[in-house]
C-alpha cells in the first residue's frame, strides 16, 4: 500500500524515517515490559506461542464449527483428511482467501508502479483488505482463539463510519459478542444452550459479514460511460 509514495518521494532521510517511525512505536508499545525488566519473558511469549494448542478451536467459532462434531479444544489439528492435516487445511484456505482479498490493492500497486494510467484503489478498500485479512485469518485456521478477531472490528468499524455502511459493522459485532459471550458467559444468562449462542449460527455471521465485504470490495465504482460524455 506505501510502496507506490515510498518508490516517488524516496530519499534517504526519507527512509530512514520510514524505518525510525514503526520502530519507535512498538518500543513505546512494549515499553513497561522493558521497565519491568521481562524482555525474556516477552521473547518467550513471540518464539513460543505458535502451536502452543494444537487444537482445530480454542473456542472461535469460525469455519471449524461446521465441519467438526464435538469438542474442538480436545480434537488435535494433526488429523488428517484426504492424507492433508486440519492445520494445513487452515493455512490453505486462509491463504487462498487472502489472495483474493489482496487482489484489488496488488492490482492498484503494481499499475501506480509500472503503468502510465495508473488507477488507484478506494480508501474505503483499502480498510475492506484489512478488515478481511484477520477476519479471513481467525475464520479458517486452527487454534485460533475467540479474540482473534479483534484487529478485524477495529477496521470494520472504521470502515463503516467512512462508507456510512453499517450492516457489516452490525454482523460482524454481534458475532464477535456472541462468540465471546457464549465462552466467557460474563453476563451469567439463564440459558446458553439457545440457537443465538449456537457457533455454527456464529460462524454463519461472521461469513456472510466476509461475503458482504468481498462483495463492496470487487464491486465496480468506476464512473459509467454516459456519466463520462456528459462531464465532457
Amino acid at each position: 500500500m506505501l510502496l507506490p509514495a515510498m518508490t516517488e518521494q524516496f530519499s534517504l532521510r526519507k527512509l530512514l524515517v520510514w524505518i525510525a517511525m514503526p520502530v519507535i512505536l512498538q518500543v513505546l508499545i512494549i515499553m513497561p515490559v522493558l521497565l519491568a525488566g521481562d524482555i525474556a519473558q516477552l521473547w518467550r511469549v513471540v518464539t513460543g506461542s505458535v502451536g502452543k494448542y494444537p487444537v482445530v478451536s480454542a473456542n472461535a467459532y469460525n469455519f471449524w464449527s461446521w465441519v467438526v462434531k464435538g469438542d474442538r479444544m480436545e480434537i488435535s489439528d494433526s488429523i488428517r483428511f484426504l492424507g492433508i492435516t486440519y492445520k494445513s487445511w487452515g493455512l490453505f484456505m486462509f491463504c487462498t482467501s487472502s489472495f483474493f482479498a489482496l487482489w484489488p490493492l496488488f492490482k492498484s500497486t503494481i499499475s501506480q508502479l509500472f503503468c502510465r494510467e495508473k488507477k488507484f484503489i478506494s480508501t474505503e478498500k483499502m480498510l475492506i483488505t484489512a478488515t478481511l485479512i484477520p477476519m479471513l485469518f481467525f475464520f479458517f485456521n486452527t487454534q485460533m482463539h475467540e479474540r482473534y478477531i479483534h484487529p478485524a472490528i477495529l477496521f470494520l468499524a472504521v470502515y463503516s463510519l467512512l462508507s456510512k455502511k453499517y450492516l457489516p459493522y452490525i454482523l460482524g459485532s454481534v458475532a464477535y459478542f456472541l462468540n465471546l459471550e457464549a465462552v466467557l458467559r460474563y453476563l451469567q444468562l439463564k440459558n446458553y444452550n439457545t440457537a443465538l449462542f449456537h457457533p455454527i449460527f456464529i460462524a454463519i455471521l461472521f461469513f456472510v459479514c466476509m461475503a458482504y465485504l468481498f462483495m463492496q470490495l470487487y464491486k465496480n465504482t468506476s464512473i459509467p460511460r454516459q456519466k463520462i460524455i456528459e462531464t465532457r
